[in-house]
């Protein structure tokens, strides 16, 4: 493994956890639970699990055991973090272009989408969120939480199958079934119960 393969692979995690900031990290408005917004990459970020795996021919980053990503603006904690990426696009080569390829299969090019698994736990400005499946599809901008999910501020929760966060359109939806139908539980604030 070359030193500019790890400098690859840890540019492309940066870029990965700035990613996550897109779902998670950016300011919103008070009528949506969790919120939405832009991309944050003016602060630091860091991730801690137990491995970490790059594969050139998957074009995937995987965090595994006990992921931690810590951020000012917030923290993810689940059992899995995988980054998937799309491939680069091809470039022309001149015939007397030198090739400085690193090696086969580094053709990964922007992240496609990123998926936390196991026992997800977002925490965020006093809000929380839960489920055993957070994915964010980085083209459209929206964040999908499976199983059980379950949005907490103050006493105030949102419970569905599948919460929807759209962040360029600022507007989620929440999807139930007949088995778990979408269940909100807004609490009232001290004194207006007048």
């Amino acid at each position: 493994m070359t030193m500019r393969f790890l400098l690859y692979a840890a540019t492309l995690i940066c870029i990965g956890c700035m990613s996550v900031s897109t779902a998670l990290g950016a300011p919103q408005s008070e009528d949506d639970i969790m919120g939405a917004g832009g991309i944050r990459k003016d602060v630091p970020t860091t991730i801690r699990s137990n491995n970490m795996r790059y594969d050139a021919n998957k074009l995937q980053i995987v965090f595994d055991g006990k992921v931690q990503v810590r951020r000012p603006d917030f923290d993810l904690d689940a059992k899995r973090l995988t980054v998937y990426l799309k491939p680069a696009p091809e470039k022309p080569k001149s015939a007397n272009e030198n090739s400085h390829d690193i090696g086969s299969g580094m053709n990964a090019g922007d992240i496609d989408r990123m998926v936390a698994t196991g026992s997800v736990h977002i925490v965020k400005e006093g809000r929380t969120g839960d489920a055993e499946k957070v994915t964010f599809f980085m083209d459209d901008g929206l964040l999908v939480m499976e199983g059980n999910p379950i949005l907490r501020e103050n006493k105030n929760t949102i419970r569905g199958t599948v919460v929807k966060f759209y962040t360029k359109e600022n507007r989620s939806e929440v999807i139930g079934s007949n088995n778990t139908p979408v269940e909100v539980l807004f609490s009232v604030p001290p004194g207006r119960n007048k």
